[in-house]
């Protein structure tokens, strides 16, 4: 179970040894690897942590084990060039709300009760104290990759599922319709969409833009 170690330090960090060699031996057990690479091996460990009830802070260790399987799945995604800005502004106006925006595959969108990115990062320093177990805290977190290294970024429920959204698929009006449920969502996607689309541009979270 090294490469599970290994790709899981932060849920290792949660449980403790006794814990997480149980849990480790149970899903060895249960969970045949159907991949010749140890990357895909923790690929399912979320689901048994679902049945787990026996683990201590399940709720976290479920959303710890999502985004270090984002960030693993992040990691190895193919790389793609951004879009570079000056696309993104020559969108005639006319177009904008057909418009499709491909996000990269290096981007991953996890909803999540705990903010255990921060978490994660405290359980990795070297440290004598120990790490408190945090309260629930509800974030939307972007995960992506971006000049080789893994970044992860909360963004507003609106935002999130406004993303959401461009990467199924949808055009930009459709999209910004679907996050703009109610006069304080709809008031903050006509305030913040040409921010978000620079920052995300940016960022790197955009590889192409499709007209139709």
């Amino acid at each position: 179970d090294s490469s599970l170690v290994e790709d899981f330090p932060g849920l290792g960090g949660i449980l403790g040894q006794a814990e997480w060699e149980k849990l480790a031996e149970q899903y060895l057990q249960e969970v045949a690897p159907d991949s010749y690479t140890l990357r895909d091996l923790g690929a399912r460990l979320p689901q048994l942590i679902e049945r787990a009830g026996w683990l201590s802070h399940q709720a976290l260790c479920l959303d710890m084990a999502r985004l270090e399987l984002a960030y693993i799945e992040v990691f190895d995604a193919p790389d793609t060039l951004p879009l570079a800005p000056e696309r993104l502004a020559s969108i005639p106006e006319e177009s904008f709300a057909e418009a499709r925006l491909v996000i990269a595959p290096a981007v991953r969108l996890l909803s999540v009760r705990y903010p255990v990115a921060d978490l994660r990062r405290q359980l990795l320093r070297e440290r004598d104290e120990p790490v408190a177990i945090p309260e629930e805290r509800a974030q939307q977190l972007v995960v992506y990759r971006r000049q080789l290294k893994l970044w992860d970024m909360p963004v507003s429920p609106v935002a999130f599922t406004f993303l959401a959204a461009l990467a199924a698929g949808k055009a930009l009006g459709a999209a910004a319709e679907l996050a703009a449920r109610g006069p304080e969502a709809e008031a903050e996607v006509g305030a913040s969409i040409g921010a978000w689309l620079q920052e995300w541009t940016a960022k790197g979270l955009v590889s192409d833009v499709l007209l139709q």
